[in-house]
């Protein structure tokens, strides 16, 4: 008679280590393909910018400060760096950038 060299444990975990295996890389393709999806999506691009409480400055140029590109990603975007951007204009006392999704992002500025 051969002996088996696996103890009775043993091979119970040898028993689920396949269906696991198969599960996580199912888990792992699925989260992949899920993120790409949301990375490439055109509904997460920036397609409205609204602009309130200028009066001096004009529109183009506050879009110009801000950098913030039509089709732009809204995950990508950094909204602080687009508030210092346009905070550095001599009119512009305070100015704060929020992103609405899923395809809009709201500049509101407050003039000296």
């Amino acid at each position: 008679m051969s002996q088996s060299s696996y103890t009775p444990i043993q091979k119970k975990q040898l028993k689920w280590r396949l269906p696991i295996v198969l599960l996580s890389l199912f888990l792992l393709t699925l989260v992949v393909f899920l993120g790409e999806r949301v990375v490439n999506s055109p509904w997460l691009q920036v397609h409205h910018l609204n602009i309130t409480g200028q009066r001096h400055i004009s529109t183009t140029a506050i879009r110009h400060l801000s950098d913030i590109r039509y089709q732009e990603h809204l995950l990508a975007l950094n909204t602080v760096e687009a508030q210092n951007n346009i905070q550095q204009h001599p009119w512009i006392k305070k100015a704060s950038v929020h992103r609405q999704f899923p395809s809009t992002v709201t500049i509101e500025i407050e003039e000296y």
